[in-house]
């Protein structure tokens, strides 16, 4: 006759992992007379002495699934606990303070453990100042994790939004380029050119590098009007040449009425 004997090898219990860039951090709770631990991810499988592991140099995945079994002497182990982890996704969004000043890049879905690189794009005649939460790296890289203890990461628990915020460039108002003036700078609207000599064309160009030829309209001598409001809201650039083939270029703001 065969006679079953009862596992008397406690199985480990509380087994608790936490994933973070590149590694799982295992631990767990001993109930009698465990002298080790046998603890298998995928092919990598190490003994312990200690309720506590981490295994590191691990591929990025979803899902992890690991196993761990008591052992209590030789020919004697428990049977094999089994724990899975979920590899958390969370949607982080990167937004500017004002779509006028600057733009951003980097939001997208991350998992625990991926690298976000988020930059912020000043326009002409703005600065980046920092990151809503007062970081000031631009570009900034981080890696998304729940683990407090890692000062290069950004912490996520949830669905996460960053905003860069942007300020006008200091002296950014009316323009004064030797004999040149504009104003108002920014505007909402219409602006007034100022030159000590009559115009004989003018440039208007966007930050993508498309450019047209504008029609100021001349008010009284050396002064000239330019209607903007039907420009998008956005930095430009304004050459202007005199009729004794003389340049100006000049930052131009549209801004909201």
């Amino acid at each position: 006759n065969i006679i079953l004997e009862p596992n008397r090898c406690p199985m480990p219990q509380n087994v608790e992992g936490i994933i973070s860039a590149d590694s799982l951090s295992l631990s767990w709770t001993a109930f009698g007379s465990e002298s080790a631990w046998e603890v298998t991810l995928d092919t990598m499988s190490v003994v312990v002495t200690t309720p506590a592991h981490t295994f590191t140099g691990i591929p990025l995945r979803f899902v992890y699934t690991v196993q761990i079994r008591s052992i209590c002497g030789t020919g004697d182990t428990s049977l094999p606990f089994t724990a899975s982890f979920d590899n958390n996704r969370y949607m982080v969004s990167v937004l500017s303070n004002n779509p006028a000043y600057g733009s951003v890049s980097g939001s997208g879905m991350y998992y625990n453990g991926d690298r976000a690189t988020l930059t912020a794009s000043p326009y002409i005649g703005f600065k980046f100042v920092d990151w809503d939460d007062g970081d000031t790296n631009n570009p900034r890289s981080l890696i998304v994790t729940s683990d407090t203890n890692n000062p290069r990461s950004l912490i996520v628990t949830s669905d996460t939004t960053l905003t860069a915020i942007f300020d006008r460039e200091e002296g950014i108002g009316a323009v004064d380029l030797e004999n040149c003036v504009i104003y108002p700078n920014p505007t909402s609207g219409e602006i007034t050119i100022v030159v000590d000599a009559p115009l004989s064309g003018a440039v208007l160009a966007d930050m993508t590098g498309r450019s047209e030829e504008v029609k100021p309209i001349a008010v009284a001598p050396g002064v000239y009007t330019l209607d903007l409001s039907s420009r998008s809201q956005a930095p430009y650039l304004l050459t202007l040449t005199t009729t004794d083939g003389r340049q100006r270029t000049i930052r131009l703001i549209r801004m909201e009425n």
